[in-house]
């Protein structure tokens, strides 16, 4: 199974630097304060934690017994 890439786009015209800023924000506090995120778009369980390996993000879903 594939992991989720997590991607902060660049400022464009549709995302402003705000948007950008705010994201990686987002993405550094959960990754640092190991909370749990209910993600809906994401293969099951969609339940997990995003981790930082070096200078990226990563989706780490939580293990199920199946």
């Amino acid at each position: 199974m594939n992991t989720p890439r997590l991607v902060i786009e660049r400022a464009s015209s549709g995302v402003g630097k705000t948007t950008v800023t705010t994201g990686r924000r987002l993405l550094n506090r959960a990754a640092t304060e190991k909370t749990l995120i209910l993600a809906f778009h994401f293969p099951f369980p969609g339940l997990g934690c995003i981790v930082q390996k070096r200078d990226a993000w990563l989706w780490q879903p939580i293990e199920t017994a199946q």
